[in-house]
């Protein structure tokens, strides 16, 4: 049976692409594993409607014992299993909230000008970073901003506050400066195999950062790019948990080399999915039809939920981008952190438990 709302760019065709070739990837109990994952996405899917995760619970538990039990209870696959449970418990609290399928009414960001007489402070402090050869700056301190933050406070909040179904206060920001001259060394690895190497989901529910250029910035200054739509296509949950688990846990970094990929094609299916989309997808989901680069002028700003959507921060190809980044802190998070805690608590009480299972850190695994 496959996958069940599979995200175009939740794929698990990695032989596809070239760069994963010459691997050896485990094909063992793939129908029975689908299976699995489709009955804990099917129990989420009615606990979000419900507003019960009693009976998500017990199947989840339910599947993962069956899972395990195939291989041996694989101490990585037990991490992964651990991991994503809790991590399904935030999607489920984010989820129940918020109040509409996506940020923006149309198109997938929501996109100002700003006028440059707000921006007069920070595009100084860019200037000076440039200089020094500085990449990114200190915590930005809106507070000692009035203008801008008043104009955040009273066109951004709202937006994002009739969004996410909670309070958005706090903003923290920090200024970004590249140039293709200094740092291009340290992204082209990320397009050595795959043209759209640096595409990504962002990790948590309630990144919603807006974006502001502090210069104009055209096609090659690198401007932010996304997936025009893939924030309205549905998702398997499940499986975006078990690729968080792997991505922002288990395998913590934005570079797949050798190593780490002959430990994911070994893997069962359901489990080579991965938060950095454009290394686990064929090239030809990117094409120009879809790929959206937000070029724009000095003040262009840009508010996008990077939870949802397919994007990638720009990267100069022969100029220069310098732009502030803001996000807000939710209250909401802390009540979010309580129920994540408990969850994992309660997998270590309630969980699937086999005495023959030495349990391994995530450090020994990978």
């Amino acid at each position: 049976m496959p996958l069940a709302n599979l995200h175009p760019f939740q794929q698990f065709d990695l032989e596809r692409i070239p760069s994963w070739r010459d691997f050896e990837f485990n094909k063992k109990n793939t129908e029975r594993d689908e299976n699995a994952a489709n009955d804990m996405e099917a129990a989420f899917q009615r606990a979000l409607r419900e507003g019960s995760l009693r009976d998500f619970t017990s199947t989840y538990f339910g599947r993962a014992r069956e899972i395990l039990e195939r291989y041996h209870w694989e101490p990585v696959i037990y991490e992964i299993l651990s991991e994503a449970f809790p991590r399904m418990i935030r999607f489920y609290l984010f989820l129940r909230r918020r109040k509409r399928s996506s940020l923006a009414v149309q198109g997938s960001c929501h996109t100002w000008q700003i006028p440059l007489s707000l921006l007069i402070h920070a595009r100084g402090l860019a200037e000076e970073m440039e200089k020094n050869g500085k990449r990114v700056s200190e915590y930005y301190a809106l507070r000692d901003d009035p203008p801008l933050n008043r104009w955040v406070r009273e066109n951004v909040r709202p937006v994002i506050e009739s969004y996410v179904g909670s309070r958005a206060i706090a903003p923290h920001a920090h200024i970004r400066v590249v140039n293709t001259e200094s740092f291009s060394n340290t992204w082209d690895y990320m397009y050595k195999d795959h043209p759209f190497g640096y595409y990504h989901w962002d990790e948590l529910c309630h990144s919603i950062p807006l974006i502001i250029y502090l210069r104009d910035v055209s096609i090659s200054d690198g401007p932010y790019s996304y997936i025009e739509g893939s924030d309205r296509s549905p998702q398997n949950l499940t499986i975006r948990a078990f690729a968080q688990a792997i991505s922002c846990k288990l395998l913590i970094t934005d570079k797949i080399d050798t190593a780490h990929k002959k430990k994911l094609a070994a893997l069962p299916r359901i489990f080579r999915a991965g938060e950095m989309v454009g290394s686990h997808v064929d090239p030809a989901l990117f094409t120009d039809g879809i790929v959206k680069r937000a070029t724009g002028v000095a003040g262009t700003a840009i508010l996008a939920d990077g939870f949802s959507l397919v994007h990638g921060g720009g990267h100069p190809s022969g100029g220069r981008r310098s732009a502030l980044f803001i996000a807000h802190r939710y209250p909401r998070n802390r009540l979010m952190d309580i129920w994540s805690a408990a969850a994992r608590k309660w997998w270590q009480l309630r969980g699937p438990r086999s005495t023959a299972h030495s349990r391994l850190s995530p450090s020994r695994i990978w």
